[in-house]
This record gives C-alpha cells, structure tokens and sequence, in this order.
C-alpha cells in the first residue's frame, strides 16, 4: 500500500494530527529570553510539531505562542531531533473532553482557514 490509504492505515493516534503551516513563537519560563520565531507543522488536542533553529534550546517545560491557540499553551517535549520537536501540551483546552471531536484539533477557526489558503 502506498499513498493516502497507507498513511490513514499507519496513524493509530487517538486525537489525529491536522497537517498546518503556521507562524508561532515560544519562550521558556524563568529565563529571561525574548520570544523566539518557530513554526507549527502540525497540531492536535494533545500536543504539535515544531519546527525552527532556536528549538535547540528547549532543554524542559516551555510556552507556545500562536494564533492557533486560545491563549498561550505551556508545553513539553515529548521527543526531538535537531531542529524539530514533538510538543505535549501541559494543560487542557477548557473545553471537556466530550465535547471535543477526536477528528478536530483544539484550534481556532481563523488558524484553520489560514491553513487551508494555498
């Protein structure tokens, strides 16, 4: 299998990924650093890719910054390589996991047209 068909056959996430290309910043708490320019591949209720040179620096908790999101989301990292870390979000959306579709990132509508432009 190739393609399309293999990729939905491999994913077994629970809360699947929404593939994006979106603007975001981070900075990391207690230290005095200004936000540093990233960008978010993809998202999903538990957590999101991301990508730029000043991930390196991420060595714990840290706080993302993106108009994909309500507020601001305290993260973690979940894995990493050089310039790309996979994101857990710390907190919850405020909304109660019933009412989130499994098939339907927490982000908000002005992120999800942003994505869908070409």
């Amino acid at each position: 299998m190739f393609g399309a068909d293999a990729s939905k056959q491999r994913e077994k996430r629970r809360w699947p990924r929404q593939k994006v290309l979106i603007p975001a910043y981070f900075n990391l708490p207690r230290r005095d650093l200004r936000l540093q320019q990233c960008i978010l591949k993809d998202v999903s209720i538990t957590g999101c890719q991301v990508v730029g040179r000043q991930v390196e620096i991420i060595d714990g908790n840290f706080v993302l910054h993106s108009d994909v999101f309500e507020e601001p989301r305290l993260c973690t990292i979940a894995w990493r390589s050089r310039h790309v870390i996979g994101a857990r979000f710390i907190e919850a959306p405020d909304a109660e996991p019933s009412e989130l579709e499994p098939t339907q990132p927490a982000i908000t509508s002005a992120a999800r047209d942003a994505s869908a432009d070409p």
